[in-house]
């Protein structure tokens, strides 16, 4: 079956480009679809370079902060750091008054001291006894004795050592001179 139409071309169906022009339109509305995904992501890569220097800009700031807290943290580490040698140097301190006031304390008639020296490890005392003859040494021993039973004065003394004993004649009396050291902790 063969159709002849005689119809003007202009006045004639047009099938095919019915045809075209859904294809236009479905080219159309994906182009739509591409252009809108790009514009969105346009969109939202401008709010993430946004946000992005909004948070460098938090980071710098807190950047800052955190280095001022370092310098705290050194200065504080620092600061605790010398209040233990202090704290040390407290504890090791070794106080004087007390040995003082012990040898005062136990002194014996017909002692005198001649020279006390106060050093960084020890004490050095020098001293003489008057005494009836033969009675020097015990004299000497009671004097020590006091010493050594005085808690105050042995508190933080390693040793306690009689130095050289020695008797000499002044007009009638006899005088014996000792040393005693004793050497600090």
């Amino acid at each position: 079956m063969i159709n002849i139409n005689l119809l003007p071309s202009d006045l004639r169906p047009k099938r095919k480009l019915f045809i075209l022009v859904r294809f236009h339109l479905f080219l159309y509305f994906i182009l739509g679809f591409i252009l809108s995904i790009h514009i969105i992501l346009f969109i939202m890569i401008l709010f993430k370079n946004f946000q992005y220097s909004m948070l460098n800009r938090k980071w710098q700031m807190s950047k800052n902060e955190l280095e001022q807290l370092e310098a705290w943290k050194k200065e504080n580490e620092k600061m605790k750091d010398e209040f233990k040698l202090v704290e040390r140097i407290y504890q090791q301190r070794v106080v004087i008054y007390p040995k003082l006031k012990a040898l005062s304390k136990n002194i014996v008639d017909g002692i005198w001291y001649k020279h006390l020296k106060i050093k960084s490890k020890g004490l050095l005392l020098e001293g003489s006894i008057v005494a009836q003859e033969g009675q020097h040494m015990s004299v000497f021993r009671t004097f020590c004795d006091r010493l050594k039973g005085d808690n105050d004065f042995f508190k933080d003394l390693l040793s306690f050592e009689i130095g050289p004993l020695k008797t000499r004649r002044l007009s009638n009396n006899e005088i014996l001179d000792f040393i005693i050291e004793a050497k600090l902790k």
